[in-house]
């Protein structure tokens, strides 16, 4: 299972996401950067937003609970992410036996999408996304301690 879960995040990756991106938070352009980062933390999370819908997703604001921000992977540096872009983001643990958690909240079309993470040194980790019923919010997410999730923002078919 791990291997199939390996194989679709780079899949996604390294295919999906250069094809349609020409926004990203991470240095170089390059959206692999924000996981590679993440990762020198005991524990991180990373997050690739990807806009599929004709709406322009607009940045509202961005918090951490704990942790810190990635360098150049803040969710604060994303102005939008117009339609057919996708844009990446991620925090990680500030301490030795540290996590992180935090909130990253954008405007769609009128309406909000609200992503929370939390990925605690000891425990369970969560994460959620809570938008609009005008659209549908996919999501693939790989690991544990260091976490990536893939969330795919599209318009809710009406057939």
């Amino acid at each position: 299972m791990l291997k199939f879960l390996f194989f679709i995040f780079s899949f996604v990756v390294a295919l999906i996401v250069p094809l349609i991106t020409s926004t990203t938070t991470c240095q170089d352009n390059n959206l692999a950067c924000c996981a590679e980062y993440a990762t020198s933390a005991s524990r991180s999370v990373t997050i690739y937003l990807i806009n599929l819908s004709d709406d322009d997703i607009i940045y509202d604001t961005a918090y951490l609970n704990y942790g810190a921000w990635t360098p150049d992977c803040s969710a604060i540096r994303i102005d939008s992410v117009p339609s057919s872009n996708a844009v990446a983001f991620s925090s990680g643990s500030d301490s030795t036996f540290g996590g992180t958690g935090g909130l990253a909240s954008f405007e769609i079309g009128g309406s909000y999408i609200t992503i929370t993470w939390n990925n605690p040194y000891v425990g369970e980790n969560s994460f959620s996304v809570v938008l609009s019923d005008k659209y549908i919010n996919e999501t693939i997410s790989y690991g544990r301690n260091h976490v990536v999730y893939i969330v795919t923002i599209r318009y809710k078919s009406t057939e």
